[in-house]
């Protein structure tokens, strides 16, 4: 016969510890951690895709109480924007929920040009510390019907934060699932939420315009060459 070789003070602990273990991991679940922005994590391209990183927690529903700051999210799930799937859908192929994350800004931040920008099909309403600040599209919170985002419209809304405040920001988001492709309608949420400066990304925009008028005057030039060519 084998005996048990744990002393009684071990068999104590045991099931401590385990009580502490699933206690800690549940605690942790939907903590939100507050992420320092600094100028060194904007890109070559002078944004930052913050749906990308860590920090966000999410959790599927519909009720606005959800963009207070002071609200408990012990029981949201930890995940980022740029991992919401196709089967997170209802019966109805409807996807739709609320994400959170904590930021504070350094000092060396440029807040007169600080914007954001989505580059998503999907409706969205943004929160800052539980105040309104934008609509893409239409969730239809508002008593309207859904709309989806322009996806090309590309507006850069200006963040009005302080740096060394920490801001909330929440995004109630709708979207739904394309009944033939079977997957979202906007199939990538890496850009549902990017910070920007405006000042760089805007001479860029001038030079993207004007590049595309340019381009529409030398094919609308050959066509009609081509026309008058042929024409005799």
């Amino acid at each position: 016969m084998i005996k048990n070789h744990i002393s009684p003070p071990q068999r104590i602990k045991s099931p401590l510890f385990i009580l502490w273990f699933i206690l800690v991991t549940i605690g942790l679940r939907g903590q939100d951690t507050t992420i320092f922005i600094t100028p060194k994590l904007f890109s070559e391209n002078h944004e930052i895709v913050l749906s990308s990183m860590e920090g966000w927690v999410f959790k599927k529903g519909s009720d606005p109480s959800w963009a207070d700051p002071g609200l408990n999210t012990a029981d949201w799930d930890t995940l980022r924007p740029s991992n919401l799937s196709v089967n997170m859908v209802d019966e109805t192929g409807k996807l739709e929920g609320w994400l959170r994350i904590k930021i504070k800004l350094s000092s060396d931040i440029d807040i007169k040009t600080l914007s954001f920008i989505s580059r998503t099909w999907a409706a969205m309403d943004v929160f800052i510390d539980g105040k309104p600040l934008h609509s893409f599209g239409n969730t239809g919170s508002n008593d309207f019907p859904f709309t989806e985002n322009n996806n090309f419209n590309n507006e850069f809304i200006h963040l009005q934060l302080e740096p060394q405040k920490e801001y909330l920001i929440a995004l109630h988001i709708v979207d739904y699932k394309d009944p033939i492709f079977n997957k979202l309608k906007s199939t990538s949420y890496i850009n549902l939420f990017t910070l920007a400066d405006s000042k760089f990304l805007g001479i860029e925009r001038m030079f993207l315009m004007a590049g595309s008028f340019i381009s529409a005057v030398i094919a609308t030039l050959a066509l009609l060459f081509w026309f008058l060519y042929f024409s005799k």
